[in-house]
């Protein structure tokens, strides 16, 4: 699943940076859905192996895989976006909708957003409030596109997403145990949601179809599915078809903003649909070959640090946009590395073996 997970944030990347030369793979949000399919395969598995009898090694492990990373490209972020302003005059982020678009959020406004992001109680909530004039906080889910919302205020804008991955790791121990026609019952029934939403909603209701956590949740059963697909084997018959079936997905994958004709509605229902039909077809086709692992390794760094990549990457002039996702993917790879190499594996060490093994 490394290469899925890989190509997967690569695509979020190239979402928010623009088509790489002319290439947009698929939407980011479509990819972040089939991210939280990975996810909950990934959980269901360890759970049921791994980390079967040994909780506290499961919640102490996915902290360090979540956190640190995190931690450290936050922390990156907020020094650079001062020192950019103090030294250069450039205002990116918080800075930037405080300077240009006259928001000015109180300090205890500043305080609790700061919090929520630090702790990834924050982000996955902060697209459904916005600043008030006064400075304080007000419920207003239909600002997401005004430069009041709250989640302008995110150091990582991405970061909502962790929040995401947060909640379902408190549930996932019970989940993973709920019966296959429940779990498939909810995966279906919130993409059913989640299509209404997005085709009947208006756009500056995206918070709703696109941000709501309780929603994003049911994404996650589609995977444990997947799971128990993978366990309990694929129907003999199958076999000799597993290649083309994962060539289909991979073919899916790679220009699923083309075959969908752009349409990101439909991207969102088709993505984790896909996601769920291929993962058992990819494992048998590339059974965890090393540069699979690497590139999975990679994916979480790619993904946590391509927002700082953006915003510095915006202040060097271009001549085309080609040029300027190009610099972006480049330089996220390369921050993706670094951050895999000085913070992730060091970090290793200090990971607990779960007691069943």
């Amino acid at each position: 699943m490394g290469l899925l997970r890989f190509w997967l944030a690569l695509a979020v990347v190239i979402g928010h940076a623009g088509p790489l030369l002319g290439y947009e793979p698929l939407d980011a949000t479509a990819a972040v859905l089939g991210f939280y399919v990975l996810s909950g395969l990934m959980m269901a598995m360890v759970l049921d192996t791994r980390y079967a009898h040994d909780l506290p090694a499961f919640y102490w492990n996915r902290f360090l895989r979540i956190w640190p990373p995190y931690l450290a490209v936050l922390g990156a972020t907020l020094a650079l976006m001062l020192g950019a302003q103090i030294l250069l005059g450039w205002a990116f982020g918080p800075l930037y909708t405080m300077l240009f678009q006259r928001v000015h959020p109180s300090l205890a406004t500043l305080g609790l957003s700061l919090l929520g992001q630090v702790t990834l109680l924050g982000p996955g909530w902060s697209h459904f409030f916005a600043v008030t004039p006064g400075g304080g906080l007000a419920f207003a889910p239909n600002s997401y596109f005004q430069p009041n919302s709250l989640w302008h205020f995110d150091l990582l804008p991405q970061a909502w997403t962790l929040t995401t991955e947060v909640a379902f790791y408190l549930l996932a121990p019970a989940v993973v145990h709920w019966r296959s026609r429940t779990l498939a019952a909810w995966f279906l029934a919130g993409l059913a949601v989640r299509l209404g939403l997005e085709l009947w909603l208006l756009p500056q209701q995206a918070p709703w179809h696109s941000r709501f956590l309780p929603l994003d949740l049911t994404v996650f059963c589609g995977g444990i599915v997947a799971w128990r697909a993978v366990r309990h084997g694929l129907p003999p018959r199958l076999h000799a078809w597993r290649g083309a079936l994962a060539a289909l997905a991979a073919a899916y994958f790679m220009s699923a903003h083309y075959l969908l004709l752009g349409s990101v509605a439909w991207q969102h229902l088709a993505t984790p649909l896909m996601t769920c039909a291929a993962v058992p077809w990819l494992m048998q086709v590339l059974k965890s070959r090393p540069w699979e692992q690497t590139l999975g390794a990679l994916s979480y760094p790619l993904y946590v640090g391509h927002a700082l990549v953006v915003e510095l990457t915006t202040y060097y002039p271009t001549d085309h946009i080609l040029f300027y996702s190009a610099r972006v993917v480049l330089a996220s790879l390369a921050t993706a590395y670094l951050i895999h190499l000085f913070l992730e594996r060091p970090l290793e060490r200090f990971k607990r073996v779960p007691k069943s093994v």
